[in-house]
């Protein structure tokens, strides 16, 4: 999982722009919104990515990664919940 792209967003978008894009797709994704359909795993994707991008370390981690690719230096000995959120190559 890639927060950049789950979001919607270009990875050099302000706060205020993937505050914005994640209010937006969670609207778009409440159950309210769409009944009969499943929209969990969409929407536990999105509070992810979010999370992800609210924690200064994991957003500069993100950051770095996304410039030098995965396997680069500077990525490596971070945890596995890096990992999940796609930065490691190995991502969901």
């Amino acid at each position: 999982m890639n927060p950049y792209d789950v979001l919607g967003v270009e990875r050099d978008s302000t706060n205020d722009d993937i505050d914005q894009a994640a209010r937006r797709l969670a609207s778009k994704l409440h159950p309210d919104r769409n009944p009969g359909e499943d929209t969990t795993a969409r929407m536990a994707d999105v509070n992810k990515a979010r999370e992800y991008q609210k924690d200064p370390e994991k957003a500069c981690l993100l950051r770095r990664v996304r410039a030098h690719g995965p396997g680069h230096r500077h990525d490596r000995g971070h945890t596995a919940e890096h990992a999940d959120a796609g930065v490691h190559g190995r991502g969901r």
